[in-house]
């Protein structure tokens, strides 16, 4: 029998960091800084509350748009965090994750063919959602050495009558990049004037150094309307795998979203999102301990590179970074990260797999993921030195 596939997933193969995760788990002494694993230790209110939830029979499906207990803590958080008021019964939906989100917005909102902003580096998970859905996305490079800032004129010159959205990450995986008010509110004016959506990923929220806030897009004046906003616990409360994201847009947007995500996911795992809704009652003190915890690791790995000789693009959020090796002598990034997994036992990130198929921009760079108890980090840091 000849088999025929979907022609959007032909160029689609695992991704080098779910490779350098396999790799890693083959070396001995492996120490993964390549996925964003975060394999901290849970709360002890998530602990307890996904027990509880399971005795208390938490354990069928639920609403389609998830927990009113979740939708609730979720429009709270929404509203003294991100200052946006999202009405929890007809605005907010829980999702498989924030990466399930990111594909009911672009399979909802946008048809075939449709053009998709989106600045490298990148997620690949976003770039290839993009591609795997028959979109075209319109690929825009920051300026890695102006602190990865917009050619805004440039953004204005790739919008087209097929352009429908702007995806932002911030903070971005995997450059750690803050989008400023300043950057925003070019970007929305842009949209408003071209009539297209922003789309935007925030699960790095909470993690933001150097007294950098976190800015919503959606809490700019009048332009709620026009931006989905999602995000996630995966990173905030270091469960990776629960599986528990949310979309955020207004209730026309949202419902049709509901349909989609009853179709696709049913519901996220009901005893995770009882757990969830209780870790976000947690004291606010939890969300600085978190920024102080990721602030030490960073300055850690940063001081620890530059001794080596590597050229750190220094993040001011989310826990990966970005660096240029350069001056140790590697080919190219596939290269440099194959033979610092053998020599170190460090795994690390190719940085062509942040950038659009084909470009020879990402050859310099390997990402490092700082998501590790600080000892762990530390010996990484020591293995290091025997490059």
């Amino acid at each position: 029998m000849e088999i025929s596939f979907n022609e959007n997933i032909l160029h689609l193969k695992q991704s080098d960091i779910r490779r350098m995760t396999l790799e890693c788990q083959k070396h001995p002494q492996g120490i993964n800084l390549s996925q964003g694993i975060c394999d901290l230790d849970l709360p002890a209110e998530l602990i307890t509350g996904v027990s509880q939830a399971i005795k208390d029979g938490y354990n069928i499906y639920t609403r389609y748009d998830g927990i009113e207990e979740l939708r609730q803590a979720i429009s709270q958080k929404m509203d003294y965090f991100n200052h946006i008021k999202y009405d929890p019964y007809s605005e907010i939906t829980v999702t498989s994750g924030s990466a399930g989100a990111f594909f009911l917005a672009l399979f909802a909102l946008l048809e075939k063919d449709a053009e998709i902003i989106l600045f490298q580096p990148f997620y690949g998970y976003h770039y290839n959602t993009i591609l795997s859905l028959g979109l075209k996305a319109k690929v825009i490079t920051l300026n890695q050495e102006d602190d990865w800032s917009i050619d805004f004129d440039l953004v204005e010159k790739m919008i087209t009558s097929k352009t429908k959205a702007i995806v932002l990450n911030t903070p971005s995986n995997p450059s750690g990049k803050i989008f400023t008010e300043t950057e925003i509110r070019k970007l929305a004016k842009i949209a408003r004037d071209n009539n297209v959506f922003i789309i935007t990923d925030e699960i790095y929220e909470f993690i933001t150094y150097d007294g950098i806030e976190h800015i919503s897009p959606a809490a700019l004046d009048n332009f709620k309307s026009q931006v989905i906003t999602i995000g996630g616990f995966s990173k905030t409360f270091s469960i990776t795998g629960w599986r528990i994201g949310y979309l955020c847009a207004n209730e026309e947007i949202s419902r049709r979203i509901g349909v989609l995500n009853d179709l696709f996911y049913i519901c996220a795992p009901a005893p995770l999102q009882k757990a969830v809704a209780e870790g976000l009652k947690m004291d606010h003190t939890f969300f600085s301990n978190l920024k102080d915890f990721y602030q030490k690791n960073r300055d850690l790995l940063v001081s620890e590179l530059d001794k080596i000789g590597f050229k750190s693009y220094v993040p001011r959020g989310a826990y990966y970074l970005l660096a240029d090796f350069s001056k140790l002598g590697f080919k190219n990034c596939q290269q440099a990260a194959a033979a610092i997994l053998e020599k170190t036992g460090v795994a690390t990130v190719p940085g062509d797999s942040f950038f659009e198929d084909g470009s020879s921009k990402g050859n310099n760079l390997l990402r490092f993921c700082f998501a590790k108890k600080y000892d762990i980090l530390k010996q990484a840091c020591q293995n290091l030195h025997k490059l």
